[in-house]
């Protein structure tokens, strides 16, 4: 499942260009199984039954109180500390409590898959949290999320009200506790049926109840990479590189003498800045990883099994690219290449820059038929790019 089958029948680019970051977005549709292939109910029952939830995982919330998952956690029980009681959270929930699955993306594939894809999009990170909850049932009180959110209803239905915005784009140490109730005259409300979308800037205040039916939905958040961030990590780039910036202030720069030189010296140090960046001194420093590294870590499924065929690989073994996402080949140096994906960045020597292609352009090949190398080659090529997971076994 991609972003545009969540959109749909937005299309991707009108999203993009006129809802995110700006307004509230409810996608309704007459399709109650539009996101069954992602979740059901079944596939939480297995999970929690299956003691699969962390209590770090886990959440409960009702009439605006949060508890933490650890009140529906075994007790005196070695082998499952740590680990939902799944008694005790149904228990929670038949008392009206929501229950929250926290980044289920960890554990979950088809969710996990989602939020990969939607990082290999957009390049920000997207986690996944589900909310089961009972009928006539009120979680969390209004509030804002420092980050984007686009809620997927599952299953049943669920009424929201939309507020004002408290602040436009909060950063993430901006978040607070209301102080009080948002004006009602100001509120917009929506019914988000089983198969509906409904996105939601961060910043707008929002709360939503449940009506006669159990609701679950899908929030995906969307951890966005701000210019305040690119900004501060650049300077923390420069800074480790450039003496200027580690300076301590002036002696008695509190006094008013002092203030016009703190400003002379931003100003100063603000045009350094300026300068490397036109001269893309800093933003050479970053990799492709310094942000892949942020995003969720896609699943690959068939690795141990890889692994332990890789031992069994012959010239007649028949190999395949990873399709879990693109590979990319580029020179390092005049020695070195490296393979990489949104998951793994592997070096070889160039040499075998020929081999390395010939896997990459082709669906499946026949291990004895990769060029440029002798037999024995051959093989161990084929193994390491089996055990580094940019291959997979198709046939021994």
């Amino acid at each position: 499942m991609i972003l545009d089958h969540v959109l749909a029948p937005v299309e991707r680019s009108f999203f993009f260009d006129e809802y995110w970051e700006k307004k509230h977005l409810h996608i309704t549709r007459s399709s109650p199984d539009h996101f069954s292939d992602l979740l059901t109910i079944q596939e939480l029952d297995a999970a929690l039954s299956g003691y699969a939830i962390r209590t770090a995982d886990c959440r409960f919330a009702r009439d605006t109180r949060v508890q933490l998952g650890d009140v529906a956690g075994f007790s005196n029980n070695g082998t499952l500390n740590g680990i939902v009681d799944p008694r005790k959270a149904l228990r929670q929930f038949d008392q009206g409590w929501t229950i929250v699955f926290q980044q289920i993306q960890r554990w979950h594939s088809p969710a996990n898959q989602l939020c990969a894809d939607i990082f290999d999009l957009i390049n920000h990170n997207t986690q996944c949290n589900v909310y089961l909850t009972p009928p006539h049932s009120y979680g969390f009180g209004p509030h804002f999320d420092t980050h984007d959110v686009l809620v997927l209803q599952v299953h049943g239905r669920k009424h929201w009200k939309l507020y004002s915005n408290f602040i436009d784009l909060p950063l993430s140490d901006q978040s607070t506790t209301l102080t009080s109730i948002p004006d009602e005259k100001l509120c917009v409300e929506l019914c988000l049926e089983q198969g509906d979308a409904l996105y939601i800037p961060r910043g707008l205040i929002h709360d939503a109840d449940s009506l006669d039916d159990v609701s679950a939905h899908i929030t995906l958040g969307f951890l966005s990479y701000t210019w305040h961030d690119l900004m501060s990590n650049s300077l923390r780039k420069m800074a480790a590189k450039n003496v200027e910036f580690r300076r301590g202030l002036p002696p008695g720069f509190l006094r008013d003498e002092g203030m016009v030189a703190l400003k002379s010296g931003l100003i100063e140090l603000a045009e350094v800045f300026v300068s490397e960046i036109e001269n893309s001194k800093i933003l050479e420093q970053y990799s492709k990883n310094d942000f892949r590294d942020r995003g969720v870590t896609r699943q690959s499924p068939g690795s141990l099994t890889d692994s332990v065929l890789s031992y069994s690989i012959s010239l007649s073994s028949v190999l395949a690219v990873n399709s879990c996402c693109p590979f990319e080949i580029r020179e390092v140096d005049a020695e070195t290449l490296v393979v990489e994906s949104c998951v793994k960045r592997v070096l070889f020597p160039l040499r075998i820059r020929e081999s390395i292609q010939y896997l990459l352009d082709n669906t499946n090949i026949v291990v004895g038929d990769i060029p440029g190398l002798d037999d024995d080659s051959k093989v161990v090529l084929g193994q390491r790019l089996v055990q580094e997971g940019v291959a997979t076994v198709r046939q021994l």
